[in-house]
């Protein structure tokens, strides 16, 4: 059959790229957010494997993309975001130069409001990624980050504290639809 889309956006990610935890297929944040914006997301959810390797990196020098979301600190250690994040963004920009690279800042997880170790590991793993990022946004061109939310109102939006349920990445995908596109439509990808 053709292929009814203009546009191949890759999604590099974790196990919410995938879609752990929602009860079909269909319901991922990608799937929800193809349907809401008319865009191909080819999604190339790795899990917990998911820390910027450079292996993961050479994939997507070769994909066909016209550009890339990341899920990529959601499992990154602090140490492993320092070191690796530009040396990941370097090699994707030299294969896929003017190319959009949207990272997103990982989701809340639940599970830490009843762990204050927890607590502690997501905060500081989530304030590296945003210094790092706001070193990569100045020192490299066409490289954005944005924030997408998976946290009900009520704080129920989880089926183990980690991952999200239906309604979870539902709000996952209203969340950054409008950013993701405003920077497509940016770089030329008009929807």
């Amino acid at each position: 059959l053709d292929n009814p889309f203009s546009y191949r956006i890759a999604v590099f990610g974790s196990s919410y790229t995938q879609g752990s935890c929602t009860s079909r297929s269909g319901m991922s944040y990608l799937a929800q957010l193809s349907r809401r914006t008319g865009l191909h997301f080819m999604s190339l959810g790795c899990g917990g494997n998911c820390r910027l390797q450079s292996y993961f990196a050479d994939v997507l020098c070769d994909a066909r993309a016209d550009a890339f979301l990341f899920d990529t600190f959601s499992n990154s250690s602090p140490g492993q975001i320092r070191e690796r994040l530009f040396p990941f963004i370097e090699k994707i920009q030299k294969a896929h130069p003017g190319k959009p690279l949207v990272f997103q800042r990982t989701i809340r997880r639940e599970s830490r409001n009843f762990d204050a170790k927890a607590r502690k590991w997501e905060e500081t793993r989530a304030a590296v990624a945003d210094s790092m990022m706001t070193l990569a946004m100045a020192r490299y061109k066409d490289v954005y980050f944005i924030t997408p939310n998976a946290t009900s109102p009520t704080h129920d939006a989880t089926v183990d504290g980690v991952h999200p349920d239906n309604y979870g990445y539902t709000l996952w995908a209203e969340s950054i639809a409008e950013p993701l596109c405003e920077i497509l439509k940016s770089h030329g990808l008009n929807l």
